[in-house]
């Protein structure tokens, strides 16, 4: 059916734009490469992060991770804010502010920004591999899921398809030339920033699409 992997890419883009309508293809990730991620905003998120003037998107990695952190201390806030400038990135795009205590506390109101955050890996075999690719991309996504030919795929979920990714909450598709076909169902996460990998990869969205983004997607 597929002779290389690069051939089951549009069929399974198409499916993953149909789920989040933002694709993007070989995203490099600090564990490899995943073959596709997807990605739907959050539509009031996205509309309360441009009423406040801050839509202009963050870099570096290092600005997302300070803002994360401060994101999961919640209302009691992180110490030392003016140490070296730590939050002086966050300070400038009114994100922070800082107390007389010297405290730091987020001013941001749209995290998560995302509702919906899937990352697909494809293979033609090598099951054992792309399960490990899959395990590995629940650490950034909401929904992981791995991609065989559907042949291949209806054979491993028959098989043992439910301790190997069912157990893991991780899906089935199998791909044709025409289309893809649940084989079986991901078991979504809501999307809670669990780890600043997360973020880091929706703000690679949300750089690349925010200008032109006038409907939101709720």
């Amino acid at each position: 059916m597929f002779k290389y992997e690069r051939d089951m890419t549009e069929p399974a883009r198409a499916w993953l734009h149909e789920q989040t309508r933002f694709t993007m293809i070989e995203y490099a990730t600090p564990w490899g490469i995943c073959d596709l991620v997807g990605c739907s905003f959050d539509s009031i998120a996205a509309m309360y992060r441009k009423r406040d003037r801050q839509a202009t998107p963050l870099t570096p990695s290092t600005t997302l991770r300070k803002l994360w952190r401060l994101h999961v201390a919640g209302s009691g806030g992180l110490p030392n804010a003016n140490a070296s400038d730590t939050y002086d990135a966050l300070w400038k795009k009114r994100m922070v502010s800082v107390d007389a205590l010297d405290c730091a506390r987020s001013k941001v109101r749209w995290l998560p920004l995302h509702n919906r955050l899937i990352a697909l890996e494809l293979k033609i075999s090598r099951v054992s591999e792309v399960l490990r690719q899959a395990e590995g991309n629940l650490e950034m996504a909401g929904e992981s899921w791995i991609g065989l030919p559907l042949s291949l795929a209806e054979k491993v979920v028959a098989n043992d398809g439910y301790v190997k990714f069912g157990s893991q909450g991780i899906g089935v598709l199998g791909v044709t030339p025409s289309g893809c076909q649940v084989v079986l169902k991901a078991r979504p996460q809501k999307p809670k920033l669990k780890h600043v990998t997360e973020m880091i990869v929706v703000e690679a969205f949300w750089r690349k699409h925010h200008r032109n983004l006038y409907e939101f997607q709720g």
